[in-house]
């Protein structure tokens, strides 16, 4: 916990409650943002595959994920290439 008026100068981000600043990473903004992060299993069991099956799809879509989670807009990508979940690939 950092003070209430100590000024911090680094990429973190913040949100402040009353006084107290509390130090949150950038995954858990984005979750308290309502943006849903999902992982690439996630979206492989949203069409009823495995995470194999999923990864080889992407290849031959020439969809090049990033590491770690998936975040809203490369989601988008993944569901303009194959559709909407639950529908036939």
């Amino acid at each position: 916990m950092i003070g209430f008026s100590e000024y911090i100068s680094n990429k973190d981000y913040y949100i402040i409650l009353k006084k107290p600043f509390y130090v949150m990473d950038r995954s858990t903004q984005r979750q308290k943002n309502n943006q849903t992060v999902k992982t690439r299993s996630q979206i492989a069991h949203e069409y009823g595959v495995c995470r194999k099956t999923f990864y080889n799809w992407c290849k031959e879509k020439n969809l090049h994920l990033p590491n770690g989670l998936i975040n809203v807009k490369m989601q988008e990508k993944i569901y303009d290439a194959f559709g909407e979940p639950g529908k036939a690939h």
